[in-house]
């Protein structure tokens, strides 16, 4: 049998930059920094906010406060811009 795969949080220190993405009209640059996506003005790179999935939860059932319960690495922006 195989052993069941259980992911958990990365620790709150791993923050690395794995993913990055442009808004299609350039104006929004969305990072994948450990497990949360941060979204900043492309024109002067103030944080605008942290997107998280309100409805994830860790394998013990607690709020994970993340977009991902491992670390983000990839995203992209629908071609409209709005997702």
């Amino acid at each position: 049998t195989r052993p069941k795969v259980v992911l958990t949080l990365p620790p709150a220190l791993v923050t690395p930059v794995r993913a990055v993405a442009v808004s299609p009209d350039k104006a929004t640059v969305a990072a994948g920094r450990g497990n949360r996506v941060h979204l900043y003005d492309a024109k002067t790179g103030a944080h605008l906010k942290t997107l998280a999935d309100p409805q994830l939860k860790t394998p013990d059932g607690k709020p994970a406060d993340a977009a991902h319960l491992s670390l983000v690495e990839s995203m992209a922006f629908a071609p409209d811009g709005q997702t």
